[in-house]
């Protein structure tokens, strides 16, 4: 009967830590972002694919809001549509990045690559893309934003309070 208490109390200690951790899972919808050149847009997916018509460089600004402390990864590809002999859609050395509210760059990358930038504060970011289409019509791309919140350090000590208490229970039962 002791032994059944002890797994039940040390099942409650877990799940009352675990259940600590407020910032679980991830964001499945940024918001509404701001585009440069581009209508607003509700990226409910954390995905975005855009047609850039006019053949020639573009830069197109995508503004996001993190409501708290989060790893952010992204990626970002060149869709190119063809014929037998010339491109339709097509980009040319598009790269692409991450800046906060001041403008620096927190992570870039080339089309094709993803990067991660980690521990974002809560605040405004910019997801900027670059590129020249060459494609007769233009150029397509496609990009993903995955957002992943990072634990408060306060459910982390939660945590570490659960398994404090799991430990004196087991060297309480130990020395029974």
């Amino acid at each position: 009967m002791n032994f059944l208490k002890s797994i039940l109390v040390s099942v409650a200690l877990l799940v009352a830590a675990s259940s600590a951790n407020a910032a679980t899972g991830t964001y499945t919808d940024l918001g509404k972002i701001a585009v440069l050149d581009i209508a607003e847009i509700d990226l409910g997916l954390n995905a975005y694919t855009a047609t850039v018509k006019p053949v020639g460089e573009f830069n197109h600004s995508f503004i996001f809001t993190l409501p708290e402390l989060a790893d952010v990864s992204a990626t970002l590809n060149n869709i190119v549509v063809q014929f037998p002999g010339f491109d339709v859609f097509n980009i040319a050395g598009a790269t692409y990045s991450i800046l906060n509210s001041s403008n620096d760059v927190l992570g870039s990358a080339a089309a094709g690559t993803s990067f991660n930038v980690s521990g974002l504060a809560a605040g405004q970011y910019t997801f900027n893309v670059v590129g020249t289409t060459t494609g007769i019509a233009g150029g397509t791309y496609g990009f993903a934003i995955n957002v992943t919140p990072v634990p408060e350090p306060s459910s982390v000590a939660m945590l570490l309070v659960g398994f404090a208490a799991l430990g004196a229970v087991a060297r309480r039962r130990k020395t029974l």
